[in-house]
């Protein structure tokens, strides 16, 4: 249950991102991409402090698909270069 916060911190954080790939493949504008990229790193440091974590199934599950969509949100972002 320790991990319970990180978990909803890294839930949060992937949305946030998600809209900010979103908003600078939308606007074409390169102060949209940086803030990106600076919340897909601030997601990949999240992810790193709970890769050994002893979580619930739940949790593991939210943590599963938190790192599936921030690859996705990578390659997005990745494509916009």
């Amino acid at each position: 249950m320790e991990y319970e916060s990180q978990v909803k911190a890294l839930c949060e954080a992937v949305e946030h991102a998600q809209a900010a790939v979103y908003h600078s493949q939308e606007l074409n504008d390169t102060g949209q991409y940086q803030h990106a990229q600076q919340l897909i790193a601030y997601v990949n440091q999240l992810l790193h402090e709970l890769k050994d974590a002893d979580v619930s199934e739940t949790d593991s599950l939210k943590v599963k698909h938190a790192r599936e969509m921030i690859r996705h949100l990578q390659e997005t972002q990745a494509s916009l270069q």
